[in-house]
C-alpha cells in the first residue's frame, strides 16, 4: 500500500487521506506555487500507529526514500544548505494549536557546522536551541517547567552565539537525564521519532477534548508532512507573512496581509507591516504570493489564506487553507463570488456555515486579545452583553428603564423574571443549564445568557457575588460571552447586531430553495413583529402561560390557590379578558399567516409562590402575634398542589382534566380575538393546541369542549385543533391521535426528556457535560435531536399520523427548531414547518435551505 506521496506527485495520492495541510500543499504546488520540497504521510499510517505502537510494513521505506528527493531538491537550490526537515501535523479538520510539530530535524555538529557557513552563527546557534527545546517537549516529553527553567532570563537576541550554544546543551543534558536516553545525531531516527510523536499527538488529551466538544470522530487519525524546513530570520531578504486573497475583515476584492522582515515564523508575534512592505523589499516575490493567491482562491473557491517565508530572496508557500474571517466578510464574498461565476447560489448557500449569520445577528466580543475569563458557565443564549451587575428582577428592571446597561444575576429565574430578562442586556444565574427557564426565555427574545456557573455565590445581604476569591459587587460592570460561557470583570468593547446586503441576499437565495417552512415561537405582539420581520411564515407556538408574568401572575395562582367559588370565577372572568386581549395583537400582527395557540401549561411550581416565603412569612406572622388565617389558607393551598416532579405533574391536558374551566375560558377568548378580527376585515388564522397529550381519550374530552364553545359562539368560525407529540405514548399511539388532529406538533424538549428518562435541568447541572466528554453521548441531545431514539419516535408518529390521517401537517416547536443539525433531521422525516425564537429564525431560514440542497444531491 502507498503510504507516502510527495507534494504534487502526478502518479497519484497516498491511500487514505493526507489531511488538510497535507492536501493544501500538494495543491499549491500543483498550481504552480514555490512549495518547499516535501511529502505527506496518510492517515492510514497513524490509525496503524495509534493502535499497534508500530508503522504499517512498508512505510518507513516510502519515508526514506522521499527524503532522499528532498536532499536532491536542497542540493539543487544550493548545494552548501544543510536539509532540515520538519514534520507537521495535517488533521482532517483544523485543530489549531493543538497537534504537535517536530522542527529543525537533522541538528548535529556537523550540519550546524554547514549551516553555520551558510546562514551565520547565530542563526545555527538558535536552530540548535530550538531544536532541543522542541526535542525535549515534544518527542520526548520533558515537563515544560524544567526546560523554562534552564531558559529562565535568558534573552536570544542579547546572548552570544557561544552562549545560545551552552543553553541548547544544557537542555540536551536534562534530556538525557530525565529519559536516560541520548538524542540522535542522525537525522533518519530524528525524522522517525518526530513523526511518531505526531502521529501520538492525535490521542493526546488536548487534541481529544476538542474533537468530542466539536463532535469530531476520533477513529480518523492525522496525516502528517514532513518538509524541507524555511527560515525567515537569516537576513534582510528574509522574513514571514500572511496573505489573504481578499480582506478578512470586511471582504473587499483586494488581497491583504502582512509581512515582517527578519522574523521566524508566520505564528510569531511581531509587529508587522502590510503586504506593501513585501512589495517594496520584493517586488517579485509580492507578485508570485498574489499569483498564488488567486489560483489558491479559484481552486477553493473561497477566501484564501497563504503563509509564506521569503529566505534569502526566495519566497516560499509553507501552508494554505481557508481564511478564518469576519461574518460580514464570510458572507460578502460567497456573494461575491457567486456574481464573479465560481460558485452557484446552490454551492454559495452550502458553504456557508450558519454561525457566521448567527455572529452577525447578536452582539459579539471585537477582535482583539482578551483578558483571561474571571469564570465561566454553559453558553446558554447567544451574543455579548456588557453592564452592571443588578441581583433583583425588579431593580433590574427599573435600571434598565433609566437607560442603564444591565446584567440580570440570579440563582435562577421564575416567570415573574420574564419582563426583567427582555429588558435587561444580559442573564446570568448560578444555576440551570441550556434548557433551563433562563435560557429558554433569554433565548426567545433574544437577550445573551450564561447558566449554570456553579462555582458563583450570590450574597445578598452583602449584594456580592463571589467565584472562590474573586469578588463582584453590586453595581459593578461585568461582560458575558453566551455563546462562550465565559464571564469578564470589567466592560470589554462589543461589536453590536447588525445585518448586511450580503445576509440579505443569502437569506433570499435560502428562501428560494427550501421546502420545509419556519415560524416563530412568540408570546407577545413584540415577538409576533419581530419574528415577523425576520421572515417567520406563521407563529408555531404561542405560549398562554408566558403571557401571565409579572403583574399578571397573580390571576393564575387565585384560579389554581382559591377556594372560594367567587374569587375563582373573578379571576378566571379576568384571564379571559386578558387573553381576547392578547390574542387578537397577535391575530392582528400575523395576519393572513398561522398562529398557533398552545392552551395552559404551567408546570404548576413555576406559578406558585415559594413555600419557603410563605413559610417564613408565616412564622414571623406567628411571632409578632399578627393574623395568619390567610397565609395558613395559602400553606394548605400549596400543600394541595406540591408535586414530587412537576414536569411530569399536573400540567397541560391534565389541568383541562382537573379544573376545565381553565380551558374554557381560553377558548372563549380565543373565539373573540377572531371574531373582533373578522369584525375589522381581518384575516386571522388561529390555531389551537393541546400539550402533554397522552391518549387519544383526553383529545377527545377537550375536543368536544372546543367544539361547543364553537357552536355557542353563534357563527361559522373554524378552528384547527392540533396535538402536542412530547410524551413517548403519543408517538407511539400516533396512528389513533391523527385521526383526531388537524396537526402535529413535536414538542422536542419534552419529548427529550421523556424519551431519555432525564430532567433536563438536573442532567446538565449534574452529569450530562461528563457524558459528552467521555464520548456516552456525540453531542448534547437537549441541543441536537438524538436521531435514533428521540428521532426514531418522531419518525415513526410522522408515519403512523400521515398514514391515518394524509392530510397531517408536521411541525417542530421546541429548541431544537433552529439547530441546524436537527433541521437537516426534521427534513429527512418529514417536517413541514420548524417552530423557533425570533432571533434564531434566519439560522433556520438558512438551515432548511440546506438540509434541502442536501437531499437533493443525495437523491441525484
Amino acid at each position: 500500500m502507498r503510504y507516502v506521496s510527495d507534494f504534487g506527485d502526478p502518479t497519484g495520492a497516498a491511500a487514505g487521506n493526507v489531511g488538510k495541510r497535507g492536501s493544501a500543499l500538494s495543491t499549491l504546488r500543483s498550481l504552480g506555487a514555490q512549495v518547499p520540497p516535501g511529502f505527506a504521510i496518510s492517515d492510514i499510517a497513524c490509525r496503524r500507529f495509534v493502535e499497534t505502537g508500530e508503522f504499517p510494513d512498508g512505510m518507513w521505506d516510502q519515508v526514506v526514500d522521499s527524503i532522499a528527493r528532498i536532499d536532491e531538491a536542497a542540493h539543487d537550490l544550493d548545494p552548501r544548505r544543510p536539509a532540515f526537515l520538519s514534520v507537521r501535523s495535517s488533521p482532517p479538520v483544523d485543530m489549531p494549536g493543538l497537534m504537535e510539530a517536530a522542527l529543525y530535524l537533522g541538528i548535529n555538529d556537523a550540519s550546524c557546522s554547514a549551516f553555520s557557513a551558510w546562514a551565520g552563527p547565530r542563526a545555527a546557534a538558535l536552530a540548535q536551541l530550538r531544536f532541543f527545546e522542541m526535542y525535549a517537549r515534544v518527542i520526548r516529553g520533558v515537563p515544560k517547567s524544567r526546560v523554562d527553567g534552564i531558559l529562565a532570563g535568558a534573552d536570544g537576541s542579547l546572548l552570544e552565539p557561544t552562549e545560545i550554544i551552552d543553553l541548547g546543551r544544557s537542555i540536551e543534558a536534562l534530556i538525557v537525564e530525565e529519559t536516560q536516553r541520548p538524542v540522535p545525531t542522525d537525522r533518519t531516527e530524528q525524522v522517525r521519532e518526530g513523526i511518531e510523536a505526531v502521529f501520538a499527538s492525535w490521542d493526546a488529551r488536548p487534541a481529544s477534548a476538542y474533537r468530542r466538544a466539536a463532535a469530531i470522530p476520533d477513529n480518523t487519525g492525522t496525516a502528517a508532512i514532513v518538509h524541507l524546513m524555511v527560515f525567515g530570520n537569516l537576513d534582510e531578504e528574509s522574513g514571514v507573512g500572511v496573505g489573504f486573497s481578499r480582506d478578512p475583515r470586511t471582504g473587499e476584492a483586494r488581497p491583504s496581509g502582512r509581512y515582517r522582515a527578519e522574523a521566524d515564523h508566520p505564528t510569531t508575534a511581531y509587529e508587522y507591516e502590510g503586504l506593501d512592505a513585501l512589495a517594496a523589499a520584493d517586488a517579485a516575490g509580492h507578485d508570485e504570493l498574489v499569483t498564488a493567491l488567486a489560483s489558491y482562491e479559484a481552486d477553493r473557491r473561497d477566501l484564501v489564506r497563504l503563509d509564506y517565508v521569503r529566505e534569502k530572496g526566495r519566497l516560499w508557500i509553507v501552508d494554505g487553507r481557508v481564511a478564518d474571517s469576519a461574518p460580514e466578510a464570510v458572507t460578502r464574498v460567497l456573494v461575491d463570488l457567486v456574481a464573479e461565476g465560481l460558485l452557484t447560489k446552490s454551492e454559495a448557500l452550502l458553504q456557508l456555515d450558519s454561525r457566521h449569520v448567527g455572529e452577525m445577528l447578536h452582539p459579539r466580543l471585537a477582535p482583539g486579545e482578551l483578558p483571561p475569563p474571571t469564570a465561566g458557565g454553559s453558553g446558554a443564549s447567544p451574543g455579548c452583553a456588557t453592564g452592571m451587575v443588578v441581583l433583583d428582577s425588579g431593580a433590574a428592571m427599573d435600571a434598565a428603564s433609566a437607560g442603564n446597561h444591565v446584567i440580570l444575576v440570579k440563582r435562577e429565574t421564575t416567570p415573574e423574571d420574564v419582563e426583567t430578562i427582555r429588558a435587561v442586556d444580559g442573564v446570568l444565574t448560578s444555576h440551570g443549564g441550556r434548557a433551563s427557564h433562563a435560557a429558554l426565555v433569554a433565548r426567545g427574545v433574544g437577550t445573551p445568557a450564561v447558566t449554570g456557573s456553579y462555582d458563583m455565590l450570590i450574597d445578598l445581604e452583602e449584594a456580592l457575588v463571589t467565584w472562590g476569591d474573586v469578588e463582584i459587587h453590586a453595581g459593578d460592570t461585568i461582560t458575558i460571552d453566551g455563546r462562550s460561557g465565559n464571564i469578564y470583570a470589567g466592560e470589554l468593547p462589543l461589536i453590536r447586531a447588525h445585518s448586511t446586503p450580503a445576509v440579505t441576499t443569502l437569506l433570499e437565495w435560502a428562501d428560494e430553495s427550501r421546502r420545509m417552512e419556519v415560524w416563530a415561537n412568540a408570546d407577545t405582539p413584540e415577538d409576533a413583529e419581530y419574528a415577523r420581520g425576520a421572515g417567520a411564515e406563521g407563529i408555531g407556538l404561542a405560549r398562554t402561560e408566558y403571557m401571565f408574568s409579572g403583574d399578571r401572575l397573580d390571576v393564575v395562582q387565585r384560579i389554581l390557590l382559591s377556594d372560594d367559588p367567587k374569587e375563582r370565577a373573578d379571576a378566571l372572568e379576568q384571564l379571559e379578558r386578558l387573553q381576547v386581549g392578547d390574542f387578537e395583537r397577535l391575530l392582528e400582527v400575523m395576519d393572513g399567516l398561522p398562529v398557533v395557540v398552545r392552551l395552559l401549561d404551567p408546570p404548576l411550581h413555576e406559578f406558585l409562590p415559594d413555600r419557603l416565603d410563605v413559610e417564613h412569612e408565616l412564622a414571623e406572622a406567628r411571632a409578632l402575634g399578627e393574623p395568619v388565617d390567610e397565609l395558613e389558607t395559602l400553606e394548605a393551598a400549596l400543600d394541595k398542589w406540591e408535586e414530587a416532579n412537576p414536569m411530569l405533574g399536573l400540567r397541560g391536558v391534565r389541568l383541562a382534566v382537573v379544573i376545565p374551566e381553565v380551558y374554557r375560558v381560553q377558548v372563549l377568548a380565543a373565539l373573540e380575538a377572531v371574531r373582533r378580527r373578522l369584525d375589522a376585515s381581518g384575516d386571522p388564522r388561529l390555531e389551537l393546541m393541546i400539550p402533554l397529550v397522552g391518549t387519544v381519550e383526553e383529545l377527545h374530552l377537550i375536543k368536544d369542549m372546543i367544539d361547543e364553545e364553537v357552536h355557542h359562539a353563534g357563527r361559522l368560525l373554524e378552528v384547527t385543533i392540533g396535538t402536542m407529540i412530547e410524551l413517548p405514548r403519543a408517538a407511539l399511539v400516533a396512528e389513533e391521535i391523527a385521526l383526531e388532529s388537524d396537526f402535529f406538533s413535536f414538542g422536542t424538549n419534552d419529548l427529550t426528556q421523556t424519551t431519555l428518562g432525564m430532567s433536563r435541568d438536573d442532567a446538565e447541572e449534574a452529569f450530562l457535560s461528563q457524558y459528552i466528554d467521555r464520548g456516552l453521548y456525540r453531542r448534547n441531545p437537549f441541543e441536537t435531536i438524538d436521531p435514533h431514539g428521540v428521532g426514531r419516535l418522531i419518525k415513526l408518529a410522522i408515519d403512523e399520523g400521515r398514514k391515518a390521517n394524509p392530510e397531517l401537517i408536521v411541525g417542530v416547536c421546541g429548541e431544537h427548531g433552529a439547530d441546524p443539525e436537527s433541521i437537516e433531521f426534521f427534513c429527512s422525516a418529514g417536517v413541514d414547518y420548524v417552530s423557533c425564537s425570533p432571533p434564531r429564525i434566519p439560522i433556520a431560514r438558512l438551515a432548511a435551505a440546506q438540509a434541502a440542497l442536501r437531499e437533493d444531491r443525495s437523491e441525484g
